[in-house]
């Protein structure tokens, strides 16, 4: 077929094919070599490769026969496994490219000798043509089919281009790609690679659609911000620009009346009640736990000889559970203990208000059965026989004792829906009190929690229907259900599983799925992510990315919707009792919505969070939580780096790139080096910001208020471009000649380190221009013991940062001093000679002078320019410089 012989383009595909084959022995079988676990997975994220275990190495076989995957690096034969992984995903990806080039090509062509509409040639026919020719089978052509389609919405390949922005310039942009290796019985000398390519995202499918039709999307949490289980707004918005409306916006003010339930309960008198039943650290290990907590949420209780035997039986059953924990939970056991006293406390805060007739208990794990793994972490016999024993306690003298029921598919046979309304109907026809207790995903969402309102006591029971309601609608005659307990919220985010299986292949992908989106919205590093996944693969705990604006929004969500099960009707009790657990406000913000959103509970819960001064992560705290994270990532680098600078070229490599990127790139529109801790920047929209700093620790005060300026004045950059040529210098080397407000800005520890290399280069060009002298940068050996060098036996030590030193200072004189006596040492000479500079006459009132230090082998100048970039030093004292470089 002449279209694929164009421009050589079939041949080029065969030799690249052969290129690959050759260099990563792709004809022979791969095995893997002393792993452990039978699958192990490589995820291929934009400019991150991460795995589900340690690293791996391939190796060519001595005898020839396969490919071993490795967990060492071989001391000969490496194939750069991640290099074969990486470059075949590339040829994947053009290989599909050059199929639908050719087949659109080949369309054109058909369909020129064809006019009649009906006799048009598809896209995808012309597809399974070329693939045909190719001798490509059946289930290849579907696959490539598939991939052309998804890669449609990546943008530069095929279709329409995306518009570049702030957003989405990872996974939206890129896509994700899995790779499985996986051992069976059925081949053991063979390891089977297979591979998953994710390009289409539902954002994009979203936007596909919304292409060629107006989209309408209905969402009672859709002003939460969070790209967890939830549409990317800040990158659809971006894209769709002006399309994009905001439908808040236009709800009638009628309509917001309608849906403003809580002014309408608190003009009718309903209150809701909020009780926080975590509880006190000290009380854990108390042997009269319970009784304490009876107490706290019960004050009348009195213990009497009819109830003493009980209480001491309960109070024997809790100890026992609290040492098990111990004994048996040794990595969260202090959780656990927690959990279970939270629980416990809201069973009392239920038992001892009768008016409390049905109330919903959600936790983040349902109760255990004795026959599942860790039942004690959560054990349904032991909450059961608390639940009873406390009933007997609290209810001596109810016809009916209050009942517990536990709602979960593996708890009874019957669907969920059938279990919920067996148990409201135990309150409506026998007037029984009900605790349901179930899991945030099982009632948390979707079940309705209605019963019918045969309450026998009416006068308790307050109409908050709307005026203009039709007096037929059924929720005047149901009545929602008087009160909630709301454990703490846990794995929002997908917890990876520490070994991979097939069987959690999805867990896995959905996972770091999940973590590239937080990436993709600016809210987490690749770094971030390969810290993760390295600290995974060991076996070693962890904390999820709650500090992230999405999880806050996520937490918040999850909140609206479980408290949502309490607003289905027109009836409410007078007070509604809302129970709270560990860390359920921490993440909990409702401040991006409107009054008329939230339900009587949600807005509870804030003026609870407000009176008790509740610390609430909101997204400014976030962000400065993310500063400070990306700033210590570049101080542990710079920290580990200085070590090696002297013995690894690479390391010195990577250093002085960092530092001559910064010298560049003070600000930055888009970083897309973020897996990188020394390109760690700041996603602030400035030129210029305040820190406050703490040794090697810094803080971003409210308002700006920090001490120390993080600016290009503060680096001295005007005042060194004032110099006479230094403006075209910089401009020659394409170094930043101001500080543009862009997305992005150096952070500290990058700032100190822009401050030291922008000194350097400025300081060797003055020097040049001065004295006419030479400079070399030291070689590995002395690498950055001092800046540079002169003559051949002068060593410079450039300060752009900080006050000349003080004469009397013996610790700073000692520390040149040492610096010097090792590079004598390592060279074997000991004439060698220190000149520092201090390159910008300091911002004071006092007065600083040249002088020698330590037997005339250290001159200090206490500047080359002044403030305003003119050079300071008289010709005496070039004169004594030179002398000093000169003499020996």
């Amino acid at each position: 077929m002449t279209v694929l012989r164009k421009d050589h383009r079939l041949r080029n595909l065969k030799s690249r094919t052969n290129e690959l084959a050759t260099a990563y022995k792709l004809l022979k079988d791969y095995k893997t070599k002393g792993s452990p676990a039978a699958t192990n997975f490589i995820f291929n994220l934009s400019h991150l490769q991460i795995t589900s275990s340690s690293a791996w190495w391939s190796r060519d076989d001595p005898d020839g026969k396969y490919v071993a995957l490795q967990s060492t690096e071989p001391a000969e034969g490496n194939l750069n496994f991640y290099g074969m992984v990486r470059d075949v995903n590339k040829f994947i990806k053009y290989f599909v490219i050059q199929i639908a080039q050719w087949a659109t090509s080949y369309q054109a062509r058909i369909n020129e000798r064809r006019s009649k509409v009906e006799d048009y040639y598809q896209f995808a026919d012309s597809v399974r043509t070329i693939c045909d020719t190719l001798r490509l089978s059946n289930e290849t052509q579907k696959i490539v089919l598939l991939e052309i389609e998804a890669l449609k919405n990546i943008r530069g390949n095929v279709g329409d281009n995306l518009q570049n922005g702030h957003y989405g310039r990872l996974l939206q942009d890129h896509g994700m790609q899995l790779f499985s290796l996986t051992d069976s019985d059925a081949h053991l000398n063979r390891t089977e690679i297979g591979a998953a390519f994710i390009y289409t995202t539902p954002e994009q499918f979203l936007l596909k659609l919304a292409r060629s039709n107006r989209v309408l999307g209905l969402s009672a949490t859709a002003d939460l911000e969070t790209v967890i289980s939830n549409f990317d707004f800040k990158y659809i918005q971006q894209q769709l620009g002006a399309a994009f409306i905001q439908g808040t916006e236009l709800v009638p003010a009628a309509t917001k009346k309608d849906m403003d339930v809580s002014s309408r309960c608190r003009d009718q008198g309903v209150q809701v009640n909020v009780i926080n039943v975590i509880p006190d650290p000290d009380q854990l290990d108390d042997i009269r736990v319970m009784q304490k907590l009876i107490l706290k949420y019960h004050p009348n209780f009195e213990i009497n000889d009819d109830n003493h035997a009980q209480l001491a039986l309960l109070e024997q059953l809790v100890q026992q559970l609290m040492q098990q924990l111990k004994q048996k939970v040794s990595d969260n056991a202090l959780y656990c203990q927690k959990r279970y006293l939270s629980l416990f406390g809201s069973f009392i805060c239920f038992l001892s208000h009768r008016n409390r007739r049905v109330v919903l208990g959600l936790q983040s794990v349902l109760p255990k059965l004795d026959t599942e793994v860790d039942t004690i972490k959560m054990s349904a016999q032991v909450i059961e026989q608390v639940f009873e024993l406390l009933a007997g306690l609290l209810c001596p003298d109810e016809k009916r004792l209050p009942q517990l029921h536990m709602i979960a598919k593996k708890l009874q046979s019957e669907p969920i829906e059938q279990q919920v309304a067996a148990a409201l109907k135990v309150r409506s026809e026998e007037q029984t009190r009900v605790y349901l207790l179930s899991a945030y995903k099982t009632l948390g969402v979707g079940v309705n929690l209605v019963r019918a309102n045969t309450e026998p006591d009416q006068a308790q029971i307050i109409d908050i229907a709307p005026e203009d309601a039709d007096i037929q609608d059924p929720r005047y005659k149901q009545i929602d259900i008087d009160g909630i307990y709301l454990e703490a919220i846990t794995h929002l985010l997908t917890l990876i599983p520490e070994c991979a299986t097939k069987a959690n292949t999805k867990q896995w992908i959905r996972g770091y799925y999940e973590y590239m989106e937080l990436a993709d919205a600016d809210e987490i590093s690749l770094n971030d992510i390969k810290t993760y996944a390295r600290e995974r693969s060991r076996g070693r705990p962890i904390k999820q990315f709650r500090n992230t604006v999405s999880y806050v929004g996520a937490q918040t969500q999850c909140i609206l919707q479980a408290i949502g099960r309490l607003d289905r009707t027109f009836n409410k009790v007078a007070e509604v009792t809302v129970m709270i657990g560990d860390g359920v406000l921490d993440y909990y913000n409702v401040t991006s919505m409107a009054p008329y959103q939230l339900g009587p509970i949600a807005q509870a819960l804030q003026d609870y969070q407000r009176q008790s001064h509740w610390r609430v992560v909101t997204s400014e705290v976030v962000k400065k939580e993310r500063w400070r994270n990306h700033t210590n990532q570049s101080q542990e680098f710079f920290n580990q780096v200085k070590h090696d600078l002297q013995v690894k070229a690479v390391v010195a490599r990577r250093y002085q790139k960092a530092r001559e990127f910064y010298l560049q790139h003070p600000t930055l529109m888009n970083n897309q080096r973020t897996d990188q801790p020394e390109f760690a920047y700041l996603d602030m929209q400035a030129n210029a910001y305040y820190v406050q700093r703490n040794g090697e620790m810094f803080d971003f005060p409210e308002n700006n208020n920090g001490r120390e300026s993080i600016s290009a004045a503060a680096a001295g950059l005007p005042i060194l471009l004032a110099y006479p040529g230094m403006l075209a210098h910089f401009k020659q080397n394409q170094w930043a000649i101001e500080w543009e407000s862009k997305n992005y800005i150096l952070n500290p520890v990058q700032f100190d380190n822009y401050c030291g290399i922008l000194g350097e280069v400025s300081a060797q060009f003055v020097i040049k221009d001065q004295w006419q002298y030479r400079t070399s940068l030291l070689g590995n050996q002395l690498n950055e013991l001092f800046d540079f060098q002169l003559d051949k036996r002068v060593l410079v030590d450039v300060k752009n940062w900080r006050y000349p030193h003080n004469s009397e200072n013996d610790d700073e004189q000692d520390w040149v001093l040492k610096k010097l006596a090792r590079v004598c040492k390592m060279t074997g000479r000991d004439d060698w000679k220190v000149l520092i500079v201090n390159l910008i006459e300091p911002d004071s009132d006092l007065t600083f002078t040249s002088h020698l230090l330590k037997g005339q082998r250290v001159m200090e100048l206490p500047a080359l320019l002044n403030r305003q970039g003119q050079f300071v030093l008289t010709e005496t004292e070039k004169q004594k410089v030179a002398t000093f470089i000169h003499e020996y």
